[in-house]
């Protein structure tokens, strides 16, 4: 879909350029470029997401969601800031 508008630009700026319509060339290759652009992420984003929010299936160990957890050094770090800062 997305290469078939592009295709459409090219040929219509081409077309225009040949006609001697030069200005109208240049609006007719940014605007298919944008259209495409715009075309090309609009799909690309849907089948993206599209397989990463696939539900899980019902058989695997980790079928709840862990909670997020800190590293001991983080952790150790930030205790000894607030060690820190209360102390002066």
């Amino acid at each position: 879909m997305a290469g078939v508008l592009l295709l459409a630009a090219l040929a219509v700026a081409h077309w225009l350029h040949g006609r001697a319509q030069f200005r109208q060339s240049i609006v007719a290759i940014f605007g298919g470029t944008a259209l495409f652009i715009t075309t090309t992420l609009y799909f690309f984003i849907n089948r993206s997401k599209g397989t990463r929010n696939a539900p899980r299936s019902s058989s695997s160990k980790n079928s709840k969601e862990r909670p997020a957890m800190r590293s001991r050094r983080t952790t150790r770090a930030m205790r000894s800031y607030s060690t820190h800062a209360k102390n002066q």
